[in-house]
């Protein structure tokens, strides 16, 4: 199986019937992990999960690791450009070889799985999230860092027994499958949260009431944001980034100069250093300077391109990610054109307001892949002003004809990734085997 029968192999995987139907249960990736002799055991983990911030969170969790000179893998989903991108090591995702390499082993093991559960084959995200499990194994690595896919109770990711859990926070998004309401949303993801577990939280009001009783269900140990860690002082953000000072929970507190834009990312570069502190036991709070000058996250309101025009380019798709990027948006003066789509399942209609007038100019599109997209006509009925183009390439490369106006896409990862390549190939990006901008 060479690398493009590999991702053949897995795209067949998202068409399974059979599979659908029982899409979150943990039967399948039980076995099928049980069948590779379970390599999530021979590394400790850090568990992800919360509605905004997972990414980011997990990682910044990965370079202080690294920082702090250990070896460290970093599951991410989705990804942005190409599959390698979920199973990182060391700021490399796996090359062409490898990932085909390991795409054989669960193909090898896909039917015996399906025969011994009877639920169907494994998933995509299944099977690539058992490929990063075996890939950091492989590469014989100290930590992984395991962002969650959807939820948490039923999320495949679950299986693994972490060294503590970070819940980012919680908000409304997949209200059809984890629940339309708060409550629900945050029951299903403190379903991730283990007996005597080390849990680090930025939830406030009744997600934090949630997880307060879910803790002590569990007799796990729970550290707050802005009380057993926190920022001091508040913070300085711009369009550079932020500084701010940071206190850990049983260290000296430390000078941060993060390079992330965004007014959010200080509170997810805190909670990344308070979940790293509490698994190390030579913690040291000064590598923590040395993490957050070097961070690189794509599509987190990412600057593409510095001028001539400047191009950010931003997966938010709900609403609370959607505030989020309107706050960081707030620090450029400039005038600005968008270009926004987003996928079914979305409160496409309440962000549709939130941007509208935002933007001297505003391209409303759609991204043709298997993941299912409003209509620009639908999106264009909702801002009547905007430009309607089912094709966002078109909508960038005529942005790009006006240097006077910032360019920014925003409202899916799937949009984001398509127009990074503008950038960066798909075929540059795995042969470097980094998404970095060379």
């Amino acid at each position: 199986m060479d690398y493009t029968q590999s991702l053949d192999f897995l795209s067949n995987l998202l068409g399974k019937k059979n599979t659908a139907k029982n899409a979150l249960n943990l039967k399948r990736i039980s076995c099928l992990l049980e069948l590779m002799d379970n390599p999530q055991n021979d590394y400790q983990c850090i568990h992800v999960v919360g509605t905004s911030g997972k990414g980011s969170v997990s990682t910044i969790c990965q370079k202080i690791f690294s920082s702090s000179n250990f070896k460290t893998g970093l599951h991410i989903s989705p990804h942005i450009q190409v599959p390698n991108e979920r199973m990182q090591v060391e700021d490399k995702f796996a090359s062409k070889t490898e990932f085909a390499q390991l795409a054989v082993e669960i193909s090898q093991l896909a039917s015996k799985v399906e025969k011994r559960v009877g639920l169907g084959n494994p998933t995509y995200f299944e099977a690539t999230f058992a490929m990063a499990l075996r890939h950091f194994q492989n590469k014989k690595v100290d930590y992984a860092v395991i962002e969650t896919g959807l939820g948490g109770r039923l999320d495949a990711t679950n299986v693994i027994k972490p060294a503590a859990l970070i819940l980012t926070n919680v908000s409304l998004d997949h209200t059809r499958t984890l629940g339309p309401t708060i409550s629900a949303i945050t029951n299903e993801k403190i379903g991730a949260i283990k007996q005597n577990s080390k849990v680090i939280t930025a939830c406030i009001n009744k997600p934090l009431s949630l997880v307060k009783i879910k803790c002590l269900q569990t007799k796990s140990k729970l550290y707050q944001f802005n009380s057993d860690f926190k920022i001091i002082g508040g913070q300085f953000s711009n369009k550079f980034g932020s500084e701010f000072t940071y206190q850990p929970i049983n260290e000296d507190k430390q000078e941060i100069k993060l390079n992330l834009l965004g007014p959010i990312q200080p509170v997810n570069f805190s909670l990344a250093s308070a979940a790293v502190e509490l698994v190390l036991d030579d913690f040291n709070a000064q590598n923590l300077t040395k993490a957050a000058s070097d961070i690189f996250i794509p599509c987190r309101f990412e600057l593409v391109q510095k001028n001539n025009p400047q191009v950010i380019l931003d997966g938010s798709h709900n609403v609370a990610k959607i505030t989020e990027f309107l706050r960081t948006l707030s620090l450029f003066d400039e005038e600005k054109t968008g270009i926004f789509a987003i996928s079914k399942g979305k409160n496409a209609k309440k962000i549709s307001r939130m941007l509208e007038s935002k933007f001297k100019k505003l391209y409303v599109s759609e991204v043709k892949t298997t993941r299912k997209f409003f209509k620009s006509q639908t999106l264009h009925k909702y801002l009547p002003n905007s430009i309607q183009t089912e094709n966002p390439i078109e909508a960038l490369n005529n942005s790009l004809l006006d240097n006077n106006s910032m360019v920014v896409a925003t409202g899916s990862f799937y949009l984001a990734g398509l127009l990074r390549q503008n950038w960066l190939s798909n075929e540059d990006a795995l042969r470097h085997q980094s998404l970095k901008l060379h």
